[in-house]
């Protein structure tokens, strides 16, 4: 019920993902597959932001890749993926506690504001 702990270490992937959603419509993506793209960002965004191993987005994408997901995704523009993101619930204060794996099996919470998800993230996905 709340967005904390490890509850919150499980919305990996779905910042991304809730924002892909909203911007190509809902029922437009299924929501596993919105989740694998936001996987592949985030992880991204953690090697931006010098917490995560370079080689876990390597190991991210190829083992979501195996499972037939997709890794990234068109028709999205940086601008609108980043304004949905700034509608996210869990949005407080103008920061977004943002689950990001720092190396295989573990996961920080660290709080970004949203225009920090911009950048190399989204181009990685789009």
């Amino acid at each position: 019920e709340r967005e904390s702990g490890w509850r919150a270490v499980l919305n990996l992937g779905h910042t991304i993902a809730h924002a892909l959603e909203k911007v190509l419509g809902f029922g437009k993506i299924r929501h596993g597959e919105a989740v694998a793209v936001g996987l592949v960002a985030e992880a991204v965004m953690g090697v931006q932001m010098g917490v995560c191993e370079p080689l876990v987005v390597n190991r991210v994408r190829d083992l979501l890749e195996n499972f037939g997901l997709p890794v990234s995704i068109s028709g999205v523009s940086p601008e609108d993926l980043v304004a949905a993101v700034n509608s996210d619930k869990k949005l407080r204060r103008g920061k977004l506690s943002l689950p990001v794996p720092i190396c295989v099996g573990e996961v920080k919470l660290l709080s970004v504001e949203p225009s920090s998800i911009g950048g190399a993230a989204v181009a990685a996905v789009i």
